[in-house]
């Protein structure tokens, strides 16, 4: 459809839809986690409905990206729960960027070890992502932990109009 009109406007006001979704879903699995009689099984498929979510709105912000010229990074993080502290450090420093450049970067957390969500592990092996923490930055593979100011350098050389943060 967006290929189809090339109507970015009415493309920019799904994409806050589906920002407006995932951050609901967001919330929920936060209060899920919170829960001390958390169910397996119900967190199960409020993280696959997220991590499908984050998926969905990732390949379009791709496809607004190309071809309505919008000049967003979007990062695909992926992480691991499983003793890395580097993974929750790298966390840190995506959030720090995120409240830098606002609405001009796209953060998507993706828990590298959810086994229940076929998609994941197809984006998994497109990236040939093998370690956590590992970044996808603009299709770009950039694997191990990545300092606030690596990151800085590779996403301001992405943007065609730089960001205040870049300056």
């Amino acid at each position: 459809l967006l290929k189809e009109e090339r109507d970015c406007k009415t493309a920019s006001k799904s994409a806050s839809v589906q920002i407006d979704r995932l951050n609901v879903l967001g919330s929920k699995l936060e209060d899920f986690i919170k829960n001390v009689n958390l169910d397996q099984k119900e967190f199960d498929l409020l993280k696959r409905e997220y991590i499908l979510s984050e998926l969905r709105y990732w390949l379009f912000s791709k496809n607004l990206r190309d071809l309505c010229k919008d000049d967003k990074i979007s990062i695909l993080y992926f992480y691991s729960n499983n003793n890395c502290d580097a993974c929750r450090t790298q966390g840190f420093v995506l959030g720090s960027l995120k409240s830098d450049f606002k609405d001009k970067l796209l953060v998507f957390a993706l828990d590298a070890d959810f086994k229940l969500e076929p998609m994941l592990e197809v984006i998994k092996n497109k990236y040939n992502i093998s370690t956590t923490p590992s970044l996808v930055i603009n299709d770009e593979k950039y694997p191990g932990i990545k300092n606030e100011e690596e990151l800085l350098s590779i996403i301001c050389l992405k943007y065609e109009t730089k960001p205040d943060a870049c300056k």
